[in-house]
């Protein structure tokens, strides 16, 4: 997929963050005509499986598959494969799956199909990253840092240039909770 994307419906993606195929559909069809790439996650995927996937596409829109896949290398190229297959355009897979996962995701697609690799969810603070072993800051794992030898510099310069990096401008709080979230601000 190419990274410069042209039109403003192209530049904007749509979460169907709702639990069933009538919902979303009424949000594809409502927004079809401006809007061409629709996110689909885990929960909408779960419930509607491939076949909502394939019935967004037949509408001529994009798919953006947000699963943030996280599995042994074998599992996670074999999903991989399985999103090629469907013909969506993204794909997240999580990168504490480790350079083995990712290195299997990679090998697995096809060059049409753009690999997002997340670091850390929104909702990790830096509690529930130490309850789980990590030590280190959640804004080190979180935002693209100025230190080369930070693990998402290391990964994107082992993966050169087939590892996308997306800069949040959500910036980690102390006290991070998706509910105290400051507020998405349009660009000007």
């Amino acid at each position: 997929m190419n990274s410069s994307v042209g039109s403003p419906g192209e530049r904007i993606i749509v979460a169907l963050d709702v639990p069933t195929r009538k919902e979303a559909f009424h949000l594809v069809a409502l927004l079809a005509p401006a809007i061409s790439i629709f996110k689909v996650g885990l929960q909408l995927y779960t419930a509607e499986g491939p076949d909502l996937v394939r019935a967004i596409l037949d509408t001529g829109a994009k798919v953006f598959l947000d699963l943030k896949l996280h599995d042994i290398p074998n599992t996670v190229a074999r999903a991989v494969e399985s999103a090629d297959r469907l013909g969506v355009q993204m794909l997240t897979i999580h990168l504490s799956g480790g350079a083995g996962m990712i290195e299997a995701a990679m090998a697995a697609r096809k060059e049409s199909l753009l690999i997002l690799g997340v670091t850390v969810l929104t909702s990790i603070d830096r509690e529930a990253l130490r309850v789980t072993g990590i030590e280190s800051e959640v804004g080190n794992w979180a935002r693209a840092p100025e230190s080369t030898d930070s693990w998402p510099v290391r990964m994107r310069s082992r993966f050169c240039e087939r590892i996308l990096a997306i800069k949040s401008n959500w910036s980690f709080q102390e006290s991070a909770h998706p509910a105290r979230m400051p507020p998405i601000r349009s660009a000007p």
